[in-house]
C-alpha cells in the first residue's frame, strides 16, 4: 500500500510485468498516470516507468521474436535512439527482424513517431525487409506507398490482438 501510495508509477511498473489484468490497467488510468504503447526509442523488455508515464515493454506484444526485442534493445542502448524508419531498418540490418516482426511492432503502435502510419507500414513491410536485406543503398531510395490510415475500430482491434489491451 505504501508503494501504491508514495510511488505509483514504479509500483504498476513491477506489476505489469508479472500480471497486465485490466483491473491494474484501470488503475493506472484513475490515478491519472499516462500509460504508452511500446515506443521502439523508449521501451524496454518489460513495463517501466520513466519521466511520469509507462511505457509498455516490447516483451507484451504478441508474436514478437524475442530474439529481435533484444537486438532492438541492444542496438538502441549502444548507439542511440532510432532518427528514423530508415535508421532503424539499417541498423537492423543483420538481425533477425522479419516482415511479421514489422508487422506486430506497427500494429503495436512502436513505430508511429517515424512519420507514417500503421497502414502504410504494414503494407510496405515486405518490401522494406528485402531492401534491408540488399544493403543500405537500396533501403534509402525504398519509397513507401503513400495509403490512408487505417480506422480507428481496426486500430484498436490490431492493439488489443498484440497487446492484449488498448492503448489509442
Amino acid at each position: 500500500a505504501y508503494l501504491k501510495i508514495y510511488f505509483p508509477l514504479e509500483f504498476f511498473s513491477v506489476l505489469l510485468n508479472y500480471d497486465s489484468k485490466n483491473a491494474y490497467l484501470q488503475d493506472i488510468k484513475n490515478k491519472g498516470i499516462k500509460l504508452l504503447g511500446p515506443d521502439i526509442n523508449h521501451a524496454e523488455r518489460g513495463f517501466i516507468s520513466d519521466k511520469g508515464v509507462i511505457y509498455v515493454g516490447f516483451g507484451k506484444i504478441k508474436g514478437l521474436n524475442r530474439k529481435v526485442i533484444n537486438e532492438i534493445v541492444e542496438e538502441r542502448n549502444s548507439h542511440g535512439l532510432f532518427s528514423g524508419l530508415t535508421d532503424f531498418l539499417q541498423r537492423m540490418a543483420g538481425s533477425d527482424i522479419g516482415e511479421s516482426d514489422i508487422i506486430q511492432l506497427t500494429y503495436a503502435g512502436s513505430l508511429d513517431h517515424f512519420g507514417y502510419n500503421r497502414q502504410e507500414l504494414k503494407t510496405n513491410a515486405a518490401s522494406l525487409i528485402t531492401a534491408m536485406e540488399f544493403g543500405g543503398s537500396l533501403l534509402s531510395e525504398t519509397k513507401i506507398s503513400a495509403i490512408g490510415e487505417m480506422s480507428l475500430l481496426d486500430r484498436l482491434a490490431h492493439e488489443k490482438e498484440v497487446l492484449g489491451f488498448t492503448i489509442s
